[in-house]
């Protein structure tokens, strides 16, 4: 052993003596110019070797982003081998050590099978990864996105540094510390402080409340952190010299998983108000006069009202402030008359005029009303005085007067006199809102007959019946006129659709054509003709439309009498086509036409069905199968939509039990319902019975009510969805966006689902105005708890781009159409083989 290892620390110092290097075995025999040439090479080939790995770690170090960084090692490594292979090379020329050079050898021959092996299973890994050109358009889509939300970001800032107020963002630590995480320049104006100066030291704020405010705004702020309730603060603020403002927060809380509670607010300087209160004040003594006065604010909410004025509408003061104007409402006149008297205000600064309105005894009596709008230094309104003079009295006997002068004696009807003047009226009014008007001209067929026959007294007996009849098929809105004789004029102001004229026609002439019972025991039998002139269609001032109508009245009774007739001929025909419909449709309902027809809603991440619209057809046997569409709209103006809403819920119910009877999992059945369902129906009522009758499980029942159906009863809404929820109904917002609600507004109704309306969803992925609206809709909706479901989805990429933004699910012809009852149990049995 000793003599081993001498033996080779022997072959060390020969080899680096430079005397001892003489080349061994059959490399004698080389020339000095090829030994030399085998030694430069391989020692230029061993330094390129060695370059190699060292670029290839540079580089690794450099990439940290490379999916495998250690098969560049491994190659390496492999070089490195390779390259003291060739140092061997060299060295086995000077000295016999091809052990030394078989071991190297045996293991690069490793490293290259490993390298090898390796290489085999990682390149079909690679081929899978984004191309470079892949990876540039997500590069650019990426920088598109950082742009979009910076350029969101900048206009949001623009738009909270031009608000007339300071928006701010904030966090309130448990331990009752606070700082200010964003602010708005409108702190400037508000606490004479820049941005910068709050986020550095936040007790700067605070410094400057009021002293005598400080608790008040402490304890109002922590009981709306710990009740998640909006934080609403009036306080004040005191700056150098004495100098005090008012001011208004309000700021939305939000509960952090540390424990702290996240603010985001607006604060306003609200000086002028307070000084415009105390002005008030000052004011009372002007007040207090024999006339009754009252001051609401701009919402009409009453903050303060006189003597006098609970001495005319019965209300005391405690009584009367803090409701709205409202309570006086006697429901005589329409939203026109509102509409206009209100447009006055906004335009001239005052309205002055006779209104009718209810006692707190209900007693409905007249006063001449004079409303002032009050303005403050910066030229907005905050404030209305009204002024009520009750002419009870007065009015007893203009109309006594009036009656004398404008109605007729045997009727009671307005006369020619009257009618014109509303006429005059009415063509005004349409010109400023761009309404319709209908006159109804009309006289009585074989009235002479039963005049000459029975005799004068029988004869105004007739007509008053008449009138009475005539009455009754007409709104409370709507005049009738006697010119003389046996003539009467119909006019309807602010008619939705031309063909409303038509049916109001056809109901007089079938109640004209009723047989007559007079008080003498005769039974008369008459009839009538009518005809239709439209404003402004058929003219633009009273003469025109009186002429064009009683034209039309002479076209009916060419056609044989008993029937109306417009003054155009196509809207005559056009009316006949839709009374017709009217009636089919209600034959439809009566023989049982109507068809359920169901539209999957699919759940995005598993792709089952785990739900379905109901929607209705009409199977008609002329037509054939009818889309909503074309019979809906009719059904609404017609108020057959109730009935037809009822039908659909307790069908769709009865189908869904006899589902879960045939062992079919259960899915929820949404029904849509009609904005005029909603209104006219005990909708809880009808739930809770048609549930009854079924069996259907309420908790498979899903209500969809549109989002203008909802804001247009506001008023009664919250109760109704309240009650259906408690029964366990699930509620749905149907066509979402295309109203003017908010979410934040929403979220005080128990919806559960909001439903994405399909005019945003045809355009992805090609506008990206609907893209970043989807996506809003979404990401907000779930932040308040509500699901969303997609509607109208058709290709693949509307569903990539939903699926992306977390929509939880969808419907449209990408999966399957509406389909018969029928025909969607076989799909839904399908899908669970």
């Amino acid at each position: 052993m000793y003599h081993t290892r001498q033996h080779i620390m022997q072959l060390f110092i020969d080899f680096f003596n430079i005397n001892n290097l003489i080349p061994h075995g059959y490399c004698l025999s080389w020339s000095p110019l090829l030994l030399w040439l085998h030694v430069t090479s391989d020692v230029l080939i061993t330094l390129s070797y060695y370059s190699i790995p060292l670029s290839l770690l540079y580089f690794v170090r450099q990439r940290k982003d490379l999916p495998y960084p250690w098969l560049s090692v491994m190659f390496a490594l492999f070089i490195v081998a390779c390259g003291t292979t060739h140092i061997l090379s060299v060295v086995t020329i000077w000295l016999p050590v091809y052990w030394l050079e078989g071991a190297v050898k045996t293991f690069t021959a490793l490293i290259s099978v490993a390298s090898a092996l390796a290489m085999l299973r990682v390149i079909p890994l690679a081929l899978k990864l984004p191309s470079s050109a892949q990876l540039q358009t997500e590069i650019e889509q990426r920088k598109l996105a950082d742009n979009a939300h910076q350029e969101a970001l900048e206009r949001l800032q623009k738009i909270a540094g031009r608000l007339p107020g300071m928006v701010y963002q904030s966090r309130l630590f448990a331990d009752g510390n606070a700082s200010i995480l964003y602010c708005s320049d409108g702190i400037r104006d508000i606490f004479r402080l820049s941005p910068e100066q709050v986020y550095a030291d936040s007790s700067l704020l605070f410094a400057l409340v009021h002293p005598d405010d400080h608790y008040h705004v402490v304890d109002s702020m922590q009981q709306s952190a710990d009740n998640l309730t909006t934080w609403r603060c009036e306080f004040r603020v005191c700056f150098t010299g004495g100098v005090e403002h008012w001011l208004l927060v309000n700021a939305l809380p939000e509960s952090e998983s540390d424990g702290s509670t996240l603010w985001h607010g607006f604060i306003s300087d609200i000086t002028e108000r307070k000084l415009a209160e105390t002005e008030l004040r000052i004011a009372a003594t002007a007040f207090d006069s024999q006339e009754g006065m009252v001051i609401t604010d701009t919402n009409s909410v009453i903050l303060r009202v006189n003597a006098a004025f609970t001495a005319i509408t019965g209300y005391s003061a405690d009584e009367a402030v803090g409701r709205k104007m409202n309570l006086l409402k006697s429901n005589r006149h329409d939203d026109t008359f509102y509409k206009a008297m209100w447009e006055c205000i906004i335009t001239t600064g005052a309205w002055q005029g006779e209104i009718w309105d209810r006692r707190k005894n209900g007693e409905i009596y007249p006063k001449w009303l004079t409303i002032t709008a009050v303005t403050g230094d910066d030229g907005k309104v905050s404030h209305y005085v009204g002024t009520h003079i009750d002419i009870t009295e007065r009015k007893a006997t203009e109309e006594h007067i009036n009656r004398l002068a404008f109605y007729d004696p045997l009727t009671q009807l307005p006369n020619r006199r009257l009618l014109q003047e509303r006429l005059k009226q009415g063509i005004k009014m349409n010109r400023r809102l761009n309404n319709q008007m209908a006159v109804l001209m009309m006289d009585l067929d074989k009235f002479k007959t039963v005049n000459d026959t029975l005799g004068h007294i029988a004869g105004d007996e007739l007509l008053q019946q008449v009138a009475e009849r005539i009455q009754m098929q007409l709104r409370e809105v709507d005049m009738v006129a006697r010119l003389g004789g046996d003539e009467f004029v119909v006019l309807m102001e602010n008619i939705g659709h031309y063909e409303h004229a038509a049916r109001v026609a056809e109901a007089i002439i079938h109640a004209l054509s009723q047989p007559f019972t007079l008080c003498q025991s005769y039974d008369v039998v008459i009839g009538t003709s009518i005809g239709i002139a439209i404003h402004p269609q058929h003219g633009d001032t009273l003469e025109s439309l009186m002429d064009n109508a009683d034209t039309a009245l002479y076209h009916a009774k060419d056609q044989g009498r008993g029937c109306f007739s417009y003054f155009s001929e196509e809207l005559t025909q056009n009316a006949r086509e839709r009374i017709v419909l009217e009636s089919r449709l209600r034959r439809a309902i009566e023989q049982q036409e109507l068809r359920v027809y169901f539209q999957p809603q699919i759940d995005i991440n598993s792709g089952q069905i785990i739900g379905a619209e109901a929607l209705v057809r009409w199977h008609d046997p002329i037509e054939g199968c009818l889309m909503p569409g074309s019979f809906i709209p009719l059904a609404e103006e017609t108020g057959l939509i109730v009935a037809i809403g009822e039908w659909v819920l307790r069908e769709t119910c009865k189908i869904g039990q006899q589902w879960l009877d045939q062992g079919l999992p259960p899915i929820t059945l949404a029904v849509n319902v009609s904005p005029h369902q909603f209104r006219r129906s005990d909708m809880t009522t009808l739930v809770a019975a048609v549930i009854h009758d079924t069996g259907f499980p309420v908790e498979y029942l899903e209500l969809e009510i549109t989002e203008s159906g909802l804001m247009d009863n506001q008023k009664n809404a919250a109760s109704i969805l309240g009650n259906l929820n408690r029964q366990g109904v699930h509620l749905a917002i149907d066509d979402f966006g295309t109203g003017y609600s908010s979410l934040a507004y929403l979220k005080y109704f128990p919806v559960d689902v909001l439903k994405i309306d399909k005019t945003f969803i045809d355009d992805i992925p090609f506008l990206h105005g609907d893209m970043a609206i989807t996506a809003t809709i979404i990401a907000m909706a779930h932040h308040l708890g509500f699901k969303v479901l997609a509607e109208g989805v058709e290709t693949p990429q509307q569903l990539d781009f939903l699926r992306e933004h977390g929509c939880d699910s969808y419907q449209g012809y990408l999966y399957s159409k509406a389909i018969p009852a029928d025909a969607f149990a076989k799909m839904l049995a399908d899908t669970q083989m």
